[in-house]
């Protein structure tokens, strides 16, 4: 099979969806498909299979970049299934392509844009209104949507989401996990005697880092031995920093800014505990990277997070409130039996890189099916496919 992966942000940029974008990728090659992957030129790729797009900066403090049709690349002839991995300049290009092939389009959503509107030069209400129009016109315009979690595929039916909609978590494949070093991190920070809490993320007001820090400063009253790791960076860094310093905090919290992914696991595997407050993910993945790397997580309970750890072993829950996380860690640091039972569950988390890219055969297979069925309309047909009820409207099987 010939897939095209259209994606609005890819290395050097380091997220949530450069992961799952690198992990399907990977393991759909290894599986013996071809796939193509289009993006913004952030740089000059090496892989003969990434057609870099021309693009142009966008008016905002990001390093994204809005793609043009002009490709810096000789494309394919053809591909079978077109797959979009944002709604915008490259999921535009994705409908295009789709259309030019006779292709299904699938969309993964993997970002509940309503809260990104604060990036948006107008009132926070409209900004909101306008994500949630645009999640909803682009995902009416594809074939299937798929979602990282059915907390998310509740979101989209309720924005009014009617085409088909299968949950397919990312992957979780941290590299370097055999053999990880453990001691390594207490080593590079000169913190031998210190008991390290970790956090990984974009250093951005939708993060919630704000909140961490300030939960950091209740809980390093109560155990001045512990120290913050802040794996990151973004438009909030300085912002976060200065918060640091006004708490008293700046010698027990460090900001290391980026961190290459291939070093990211001695990272997760050298903490005693990785603590993480954001409120708007789909699935947050670095949760679940912690857990693969044997750190007990606690977590504030909400939205993809709530979704991916709701009885995972390894991992503790908390209300969106300063004073519950800083209890709930206080009181695994004041018992480290308790801390040791519960890093003893973890290692389990999250989907294997295999058969969920299996599983995307299969869906692909099935758009494909009933593309090729007599007498079917290729942009209406898909609309039952993987579906289950009169809406369209569908879970992948064990992955909710």
């Amino acid at each position: 099979m010939r897939i095209g992966i259209f994606t609005e942000c890819y290395r050097p940029i380091t997220n949530g969806v450069v992961v799952s974008v690198e992990t399907f990728r990977r393991e759909l090659q290894a599986q013996g498909h071809e796939v193509w992957l289009f993006t913004p030129d952030y740089e000059a790729y090496s892989d003969p299979r990434i057609i870099p797009l021309r693009s142009i900066g966008l008016p905002a403090r990001t390093a994204y970049r809005a793609a043009t049709p002009f490709m810096r690349r000789q494309p394919p002839p053809t591909l079978d299934v077109i797959h979009a991995h944002s709604p915008f300049s490259t999921g535009l290009l994705a409908r295009s392509w789709a259309r030019r092939y006779g292709a299904p389009l699938v969309f993964t959503y993997h970002t509940r844009l309503e809260d990104y509107a604060h990036y948006l030069p107008v009132p926070l209400t409209w900004g909101r209104r306008a994500m949630v129009w645009a999640s909803r016109s682009y995902c009416n315009i594809t074939d299937m949507v798929l979602t990282p979690t059915a907390e998310i595929q509740r979101l989209l039916q309720g924005y009014g989401v009617i085409r088909p909609i299968e949950v397919l978590p990312t992957a979780i494949a941290l590299p370097g996990l055999e053999g990880v070093d453990r001691s390594w991190l207490r080593r590079r920070l000169g913190w031998d005697d210190r008991r390290v809490l970790l956090t990984v993320g974009r250093l951005a007001p939708e993060k919630n880092v704000s909140f961490l820090v300030d939960t950091f400063a209740h809980i390093w009253r109560a155990h001045p031995e512990t120290a913050l790791v802040v794996v990151g960076d973004g438009p909030d860094k300085t912002r976060l920093e200065e918060q640091a310093r006004r708490l008293g905090l700046s010698d027990a919290i460090k900001f290391t800014g980026m961190v290459d992914r291939q070093e990211i696991t001695r990272y997760y595997a050298g903490a005693d505990l990785f603590v993480f407050a954001s409120v708007t993910e789909t699935q947050g993945l670095v949760v679940g990277e912690a857990l693969q790397a044997g750190t007990p997580v606690v977590a504030v309970g909400v939205g993809g997070v709530l979704d991916a750890l709701r009885g995972c072993p390894g991992s503790l829950l908390c209300a969106p409130h300063v004073e519950d996380l800083a209890s709930r860690v206080n009181r695994l640091l004041a018992e480290p039996q308790a801390l040791d039972a519960l890093r003893r569950q973890t290692g389990l988390a999250g989907a294997a890189p295999g058969p969920s890219a299996r599983r995307l055969v299969e869906l692909y297979e099935g758009l494909l099916s009933s593309l090729r069925a007599p007498g079917v309309n290729s942009r209406s047909v898909m609309a039952g496919v993987g579906s289950s009820s009169a809406t369209g409207v569908s879970s992948a099987s064990g992955s909710s």
